[in-house]
């Protein structure tokens, strides 16, 4: 297993915590995170996803992508690397964010989601599937992520409350604006992702294979 724009290494580790028998390897760019992978004792290399994976990289079954394409220049490069070393029968499975979820129609352009300029990219589900049709990719299954749903509802409701307590912790304004935040965005992030199809949630996910 792969996972691309691994971070800290936190799913690296859980999955061979699953798997120890598994080989897996983390690719990141960012020094901390891969200081902090490092640390954890799992295998990453340091490199730009969409220059071409490195040898280590290579003929891999599993390739995952954890909120990454939307923090790409090329998020079709990315994917077309990848198809170019993948193994026979090998998947691919990306999470994004929900450019067209009802959290972005409750919230705006306040939803922690619609983070320009760290989000390059925004996803419709008719713009990922054509991403993936684009980049010689079939779609084999759709998921998502209830950890998105509660997380977005809560960062949301806390930026409306008061934006910069994501920045200012520990002041009483932004200890009262967190607590109103997590009161009401944990129900509503539950709610949301109880009665909203695939396509209205907080992120996509989805589980590619090659054409060919």
């Amino acid at each position: 297993m792969v996972d691309l724009g691994c971070g800290s290494g936190g799913f690296l580790e859980a999955w061979l915590g699953f798997r120890p028998e598994a080989t897996a390897i983390g690719l990141e760019t960012a020094p901390e995170a891969l200081e902090n992978s490092r640390r954890r004792g799992v295998e990453v290399v340091e490199g730009e996803l969409g220059d071409g994976l490195p040898d280590p990289l290579h003929g891999a079954a599993l390739y995952t992508l954890w909120h990454v394409l939307e923090h790409l220049d090329d998020p079709a490069a990315a994917l077309r690397s990848i198809v170019e070393v993948i193994a026979p029968s090998g998947r691919i499975v990306v999470a994004v964010p929900n450019a067209s979820g009802f959290e972005r129609s409750l919230f705006g352009d306040r939803t922690i989601a619609w983070d320009v300029p760290r989000h390059r990219w925004h996803f419709t589900p008719e713009g990922l599937s054509a991403l993936a049709r684009n980049t010689g990719l079939r779609v084999l299954d759709r998921f998502n992520l209830f950890s998105d749903d509660v997380y977005d509802a809560v960062g949301s409701l806390q930026g409306i409350l008061y934006p910069a307590s994501w920045v200012r912790t520990g002041d009483l304004r932004s200890t009262l604006a967190t607590g109103l935040a997590l009161m009401g965005g944990v129900p509503a992030g539950i709610l949301l992702a109880a009665l909203n199809p695939w396509r209205l949630r907080a992120s996509l996910g989805v589980i590619l294979a090659p054409e060919h």
